[in-house]
């Protein structure tokens, strides 16, 4: 059975890689024959131009695999040199072969070149890329981006035209990471150094070996294009010293080749100091190498110190990250933020609407009756102040209430004590003392100790009804609860509440009167050792 099932998937397995081929071979078949009956009148250049590149990607086995993948980086080369010559032409196949595309690609052994001719690339080209780019039908290899410029081209620039340059790339570029979502390295490729004078000797006289490596700084930004011309400088001048040690000496105008190569790292700064400078609220580019090449290929060999960028540091540059750092705000972080701001402000309000209909059903709740209480018109006055008493009590323990809202009910919730308490004072205590004055004191006259007798007896009596009315920390003790505003009306027993609003019904019977008092110090003495 183990053997049976390990056969079944075998078998489904090659099943579904068959019919994924065949899917993949008409796949291709269609899409060549969409792109072979395309032409740059009915595409457009931009598109016609991508369908190029895109076909050969897609027939080349060494550089697309059959599952949609390609096996090789791509670099967008954004090239603001003058020169009409393919830079590029000795290193591999190019296409389109229009004169006049506003994209060409470089089929190199190890990588793919997307050049870009800034003098033929308008807006609405360079939308149409970056669309092609970020296009959800296949992932696209980018790993980096070239800038390209010429020393022809630098050198008639005055400092103002050097820093529209500037700029006008760094949009490119910053466009190009915020559509992709990834922060690129950028290099600087300089073309065009057997224009100084004195440098085709140099050219000369450096072997041919020496051609394949890299003249200036990679695999760090460097500090400026003073260093990058600097270094560039001090490496030609190890090879003329090299060169000296042999047949070829070294002669005047060698040295201001090299002088002149110092001296434009000057106006070279004014183009990258634009392109690398931080900006509030946009990507920080920073440039990973400068390199300076020849401009042309002589006797079929690949341009000076250009195989070097192309063969060795380009294939090897890492994947890029995403955009995690260098952008304070953008769009899509701002409306993210404000989002987050308006649900906090929405849960605030929320918060603050559920409290304030929690407040407004305890406040409103229906009275509970008090279990023996001999109703009236004045009892039911004091039991229904009792109960809002209670009411603002169990509000104020609210999880949340605000703190003009806090000052508001303590407010309140005093205001209703003390006028509770005057009632207590005036209804019940008041008449009682005077009744017990009377009972005690009779119409002869008191004798001194009498008359202390009877006024620690109003003081011990004044302070049993105090305490009972004013001290609001016994709730929280289960076996001495004789609150008035006590939460649990099971508690309101005639310790408390049926004692005071009792007593306006036994200040009738004077027989009782030395009852309550009884009760009274007996309460009291609780009230003492509970303390």
């Amino acid at each position: 059975a183990l053997f049976g099932l390990v056969l079944a998937f075998i078998g489904a397995r090659a099943l579904y890689r068959l019919h994924d081929k065949t899917r993949f071979v008409h796949k291709v078949l269609d899409e060549q024959s969409a792109m072979e009956a395309a032409s740059p009148a009915v595409l457009g250049r931009m598109a016609y131009a991508w369908q190029q590149g895109m076909k050969v990607m897609r027939t080349s086995p060494q550089r697309f695999h059959e599952r949609m993948e390609f096996s090789q980086p791509w670099f967008v080369t954004l090239d603001a040199s003058d020169s009409s010559s393919n830079l590029f032409a000795s290193m591999g196949e190019t296409l389109p072969e229009t004169p006049d595309s506003p994209l060409f690609w470089h089929f190199l052994s190890a990588s793919v070149l997307l050049r870009c001719p800034e003098a033929q690339l308008s807006q609405e080209d360079w939308q149409e890329l970056l669309t092609h780019l970020s296009g959800k039908g296949h992932h696209i290899p980018l790993r980096g981006i070239v800038l390209l410029l010429s020393i022809t081209d630098i050198a008639r620039r005055n400092g103002e035209e050097l820093a529209a340059l500037g700029r006008n790339l760094r949009s490119r570029v910053q466009q190009l990471m915020l559509t992709m979502n990834r922060r690129y390295p950028v290099y600087v490729l300089i073309q065009g150094i057997e224009s100084l004078p004195g440098m085709d000797r140099i050219l000369n006289i450096v072997p041919a070996s020496e051609f394949n490596t890299v003249l200036g700084e990679m695999h760090h930004a460097p500090a400026s294009m003073n260093t990058a011309a600097e270094a560039a400088a001090l490496r030609l001048e190890d090879m003329i010293r090299d060169a000296a040690a042999g047949e070829h000496q070294p002669e005047g105008d060698m040295l201001e080749a090299l002088r002149s190569l110092r001296a434009l790292g000057g106006k070279l700064q004014l183009v990258t100091g634009q392109l690398s400078r931080e900006v509030a609220h946009q990507v920080q580019i920073r440039l990973d190498g400068v390199c300076f090449c020849q401009g042309e290929s002589t006797e079929g060999r690949p341009p000076a110190f250009l195989t070097g960028l192309l063969s060795h540091v380009l294939p090897a540059s890492v994947s890029p990250v995403p955009l995690t750092r260098g952008l304070p705000f953008v769009a899509n972080t701002r409306a993210c933020v404000m989002g987050a701001w308006l649900l906090l402000l929405l849960g605030l309000c929320g918060i603050m609407g559920v409290n304030v209909i929690y407040q407004h059903q305890a406040l409103t709740e229906a009275a509970p009756a008090a279990p023996g209480i001999a109703h009236d018109a004045e009892t039911d006055r004091l039991y229904q102040q009792m109960l809002y008493i209670r009411q603002l009590e169990k509000t104020r323990k609210v999880w949340y209430l605000p703190k003009f809202g806090q000052d508001a009910l303590s407010r309140a919730l005093n205001a209703s004590r003390s006028n509770f308490t005057g009632k207590i004072y005036q209804k019940i205590l008041s008449p009682l003392l005077m009744q017990y004055r009377s009972r005690h004191g009779g119409l002869k006259p008191l004798t001194p100790g009498q008359e202390q007798e009877m006024r620690s007896e109003l003081m011990w009596l004044t302070a049993v009804a105090s305490d009972r009315i004013n001290n609001e920390n016994m709730a929280v003790e289960k076996n001495w609860s004789f609150p008035i505003t006590s939460q649990d009306t099971h508690l309101w027993n005639p310790v408390t509440g049926r004692l005071i609003v009792n007593a306006v019904h036994w200040m009738a019977d004077g027989d009782q009167v030395d009852s309550f008092t009884r009760e009274m110090r007996a309460l009291l003495a609780a009230s003492l050792r509970r303390k």
